[in-house]
This record gives structure tokens, sequence and C-alpha cells, in this order.
């Protein structure tokens, strides 16, 4: 079996490789719960935005949230292990006390074990004791299978009780909600995402500006399934396109629509002005776009979302004379447009830039009361401190009504946004509705700042951990001499708000390069294949 490492998305490769690496993933969620007492541990098997004919799982915390740098290690070893010293590692994390020795009466309990366990497990594990784990796929061909592989790898290896609570088809963020939240339907959490929301549109019956539609590209994945309810729900005009009839994430989908800036297949002829949406392959992430008069595309990609976000919350938390108790800031990676950063800084706003990766975002979001965090790709959410929560429902008799209608309105944002992981469909309906709240078509949330014109490239190089990153990925720290060469280059190119920043894919074998300045897309070109050469000239092909 190949190298696996587990990353910010978890374990993926082709779907035809996964069986083993999903089969011991099943033992290793059983194990985490079983190191938090039986919490439930989630285990998501998906590949998000990747091609149909790939596959992946990931694995979720009881508070809802991405799988511990600690237990990443421990997966990266039970996977890779021959298959002949599995029983070894656990028995290595039970004597270790990572795992929790159970007691003789565990084996007499009234909880009967899944038929499938193995004598063999029963014998070597003996010691363990409890573990709850809830489980979700996507709609690709291979997650059924997949997914019956995890249960069979729970079940046949871990030696405690065992309970598996099957969600079947479910979005992602469903996962993680339902993780969180001790539930385990998707039908559950679109009742809350539907209560949260009508809330919302309620409180706009005074509001003359009628909502507008949304066109909403599903990816082909199992986002249609969530748009399908919020269709049915008849609180906004949804029209949905790429549901099913074609692969997943083929020309469509957000990654596609933000990396090639490009409409989707199968659009239909979408009036310009009107907002048009793309979900990824398993709804964690949503980009917006329209087309002006002259059918030209216009990008409202992460940055535009975070920003829309944070200025309702500030809005909301000035009309709540709570911006002087309350914390509020916004977490971006390096690869934030530039201008999106000016433009919050200028209104005053604390923004944090972080390594890129999600679980790095949500890490610096949970030091703020509330917490905003996006990547440019479209995968974030507003996060809600119990702080904050206890500071906007401290109100008294005697404060204006204007007061109490802001501090309504931002718990019922927090309802809404979801509170465990980003999510492409709850994203959605925030954008909708403050859009209505603010009386504002496409256009006006597109110009709330002009992003500087960018450009990605990645170079293919024999040995990407040469290149090792400081300052959240904003400068090299080896090899030596790279750094100042790219300088030398932004430095003779001479065009203003010039940055760019090399790093090392987490993925292959190669080196990423971004460049932006305030110039024409041509010159930017330029900039980036010289960048390119240097690296090459510096690294090696």
């Amino acid at each position: 079996m190949a190298l696996f490492e587990y990353g910010t998305a978890g374990f993926r490769d082709h779907a035809d490789l996964m069986d083993e690496v999903v089969y011991r993933c099943g033992l290793v969620a059983a194990l985490r719960s079983c190191s938090l007492s039986g919490s439930t541990v989630g285990l998501m098997i998906t590949a998000s935005h990747n091609p149909v004919e790939e596959n992946g799982v990931k694995l979720v915390e009881p508070d809802g949230s991405m799988l511990v740098a600690e237990w990443e290690a421990i997966a990266n070893r039970l996977v890779n292990v021959d298959a002949s010293e599995v029983d070894a590692v656990v028995r290595e994390l039970t004597d270790g006390g990572i795992i929790p020795r159970g007691d003789d009466q565990t084996e007499s309990s009234d909880i009967e074990r899944d038929a499938t366990q193995s004598a063999a497990a029963e014998g070597r594990n003996r010691t363990l004791q409890r573990a709850k784990i809830v489980i979700g796929r996507d709609t690709r061909p291979s997650s059924l299978r997949l997914k019956e592989q995890a249960c069979l790898g729970a079940r046949q290896q871990f030696g405690g009780e065992l309970v598996i609570e099957d969600i079947d088809v479910c979005t992602t963020p469903t996962l993680h909600w339902c993780v969180k939240n001790q539930e385990s339907s998707m039908e559950v959490y679109l009742e809350a995402l539907h209560d949260a929301y009508g809330d919302l549109v309620l409180s706009q019956e005074h509001n003359d500006h009628a909502a507008q539609s949304i066109w909403v590209d599903c990816a082909n994945g199992v986002g249609t399934k969530a748009m399908e309810a919020v269709e049915r729900w008849e609180l906004t005009s949804i029209r949905l396109f790429n549901v099913g009839e074609g692969d997943l994430n083929l020309q469509c989908g957000a990654d596609f629509v933000q990396k090639h800036a490009h409409l989707p297949i199968h659009v239909p002829q979408v009036p310009s002005g009107d907002l048009i949406a793309s979900l990824d392959g398993d709804a964690d992430r949503v980009v917006f776009y329209y087309l002006d008069v002259d059918r030209g595309f216009h990008l409202l990609d992460g940055d535009k979302i975070a920003t829309l976000f944070t200025v309702r919350v500030s809005e909301l938390l000035e009309q709540a004379c709570l911006q002087d108790r309350i914390t509020l800031g916004v977490v971006q990676t390096a690869y934030a447009n530039g201008a999106s950063t000016a433009f919050l800084t200028s209104r005053g706003l604390k923004v944090v830039c972080t390594r890129t990766g999600v679980k790095y975002l949500e890490s610096e979001a949970r030091k703020f009361d509330i917490g905003i965090y996006f990547e440019a790709n479209g995968h974030g959410t507003v996060l809600f401190s119990s702080n904050a929560i206890l500071a906007i429902e401290d109100g008294s008799p005697s404060e204006p009504e204007s007061v109490t209608h802001a501090k309504k309105e931002l718990v019922k944002l927090s309802r809404l946004a979801n509170q465990a992981i980003g999510d492409g469909v709850a994203d959605l309906l925030l954008v909708d509705i403050i859009l209505r709240q603010k009386k504002w078509a496409a256009e006006q949330w597109d110009q709330l700042y002009r992003p500087l014109p960018s450009r990605q490239l990645k170079v293919d190089v024999r040995n990407r951990s040469l290149v090792e990153t400081e300052d959240m990925d904003r400068r090299i720290r080896s090899p030596v001499g790279l750094q100042m060469a790219i300088d030398d280059i932004l430095q003779k190119a001479c065009l203003p708000q010039a940055r760019c920043f090399v790093r090392p894919s987490g993925t292959e074998d190669v080196v990423r390069i971004y460049v932006e300045a305030d110039s024409s897309q041509e010159r930017l070109d330029e900039l980036a294949q010289d960048v390119a050469a240097a690296v090459t000239s510096v690294v090696g092909n």
C-alpha cells in the first residue's frame, strides 16, 4: 500500500486505492471516540471538489471541528503500517494512556457487539471501552462501497462496545453539524436551517426589497439534496441546475468557477445582474458571480463573501451598542486579495493572516468573540462564541427598540451560520438574507472594493520539501537566495501594490506561485513567469 498522509481534507486518492485506507479509518474513528470516553466522532466519505473517480475520508471531532493534530499522526501511522502491526499499534496506544483501559465489566456489558466483530479483535482489544461513530457519504459511485468498508473496519477491528449511526447521503457540513449537535439525520439539519432562515425572512416583512432570484449550480453533487429542500421551502426564489445529470465537479462547481473565472457548464440563460452561485461536490464551499449587461463575468469569491458578512455583522454590533463588548475579527490566508484586506482594515476591523488550510483559519477565528473566516475558494463561516451570545442576549427592558432588534438579528444569524465548519448551503442563505436586508443587488455587493489583478501558477519540482516558508507562507526561509531573487524581481517590475509568495503544494511535487499587483493582466502574467523561472533555477525541476 502506498504511503498516505492525513491532510486538511483527510486522506484522498483514486477511489480504487482507498478501500484499505477507509477500512483502517473505521478503526481510527472508533479509537478516537474511545479516547474521549465514547464521545461521538464523525467519519465522512468524500473528496469534495476533486474529480468523480477520486474519493477520500475525513474524521470529525465531537465538537464538529476537524481531527486534532495528535490524532492526524495516529491516523497516518495506523493507515500506513502493515496489517500485521495494527494490533501492536493499538496496544501501544492503550499502554501509553492515549486510549483508556476498560474494566472486566466491559466484557459483560448488556450492549451486544456487532456480529461481524472478529474473535481476534475481541481478544486483542478486550481492554477497550466504548465508541460511537456517525458516518456519512457523498454521491460518488464509490462512496457507498467505501462507507461499508469504514463500518466493517470499525466493527471487525475495535474490541469494545460500538455504536454506528449512518446518516448515509449528506453534505459534509451536515455531518459536522450532526456530530456537534448530537443528531444523526440530514432532515434535522435542514429543519434547523429552515427555522433559522425563516426567522430572518419573517423579520423582513416590512422590507419592500423583493428577494432576487438565485441560480444555483449544484456541481452534480450532494448539494442538490439540500438545495431541493430549500427550493421547497418557497422562502426565496431558487433555481437549480447541474443537479445530477452530469459528472460530479466536471466543468462545474465552486472550484471550477473560482479557479477559471468562468461560467460552469449547462448554465441557463440568466438575466444580467441576477446572482448565480456554485456549490462544490460536497457543498462545503460556495462562490457567487453575475453577468453584467455586456455579459461580462464578475466573480464574488470567498473574500467578497467574508467582506459582506463582516459589513453586516459590524453594522449590527454598532446598532446593538456592543462594538466595545464583543471582539470581531476576520481571518484570511496569503491568498486573500490585497484589496479585500485593505477594505476591511480601512474600516477599523481586525484582520489576521494565517497559514493555508481551513484548520488554521478556524483556530484563529475562535480567538474572537465573533470570528469570520474564509478562503478565497469559498470555504468559510461566521463563528459566534458563547461569550458573544451571552453578551447579545444580555438585554434590558428599557433599551431602545432598535437595539433589541439588532440583538435579535445577531442571534438569528448565529443560528443560520454553521458553527462547526464552512457550509456552502448555509452561507448561500446568509448571503441571500443579507443582500435583502441591505437592499443590494449583486453589482452593489461587488462594488465594495475592486480586487487587484492576480495570477497563480504551479512549477513542477523534484522535491517540494526543499521549499520552506515562514510568516504565514508569505516569505521563503529556504532555499537560501530564493526569497532574495523574488524580491529583486518585484523591485525591478516596479508595479503598484505588487506582492508575491511561493509555497510548496501539500499534495503534489509542485511549488505554487501567487502574484498580485495593480497592473494589467498581461504584465502580471510576465511577472509570474519571471518568478517561476527563479524557482526552477534555485529548486530545479
